[in-house]
């Protein structure tokens, strides 16, 4: 609509005074949407980079953290290291609690 009303004022064929007035005013509403969207867009942008910087710094700060269920498996784990039978063992017992955990939410599925 804008770029067609332009074409007639610049041809000519439009001359009248409330005509052209319109299209300005059309003109400085287009201006300053423009304006007010490309101040969003850098704050988007903006908010964005902050947002991603603070993602990668806890990234990075849970990469650097060890995350342990409790402090005794890890030490059993490196006293099991050398003997086969008990990681065996470990391995079962936690086969068998999987096992345990499945059937409770198959159940709790199956309720609901």
């Amino acid at each position: 609509i804008l770029l067609g009303a332009a074409s007639l004022v610049s041809t000519g064929a439009g001359t009248d005074p409330a005509l052209v007035a319109k299209l300005d005013e059309m003109r400085a509403i287009f201006a300053r949407m423009k304006k007010e969207h490309r101040q969003e867009v850098e704050e988007v942008r903006t908010q964005s980079a902050e947002h991603k910087a603070v993602l990668w710094e806890r990234i990075n700060a849970l990469e650097q953290a060890q995350r342990r269920l409790d402090a005794s498996s890890n030490d059993d784990i490196q006293y099991n290291t050398g003997n086969h039978t008990a990681n065996a063992e470990a391995i079962g017992n936690l086969q068998s609690a999987t096992n345990h955990t499945w059937l409770i939410l198959c159940g709790a599925l199956v309720m609901f």
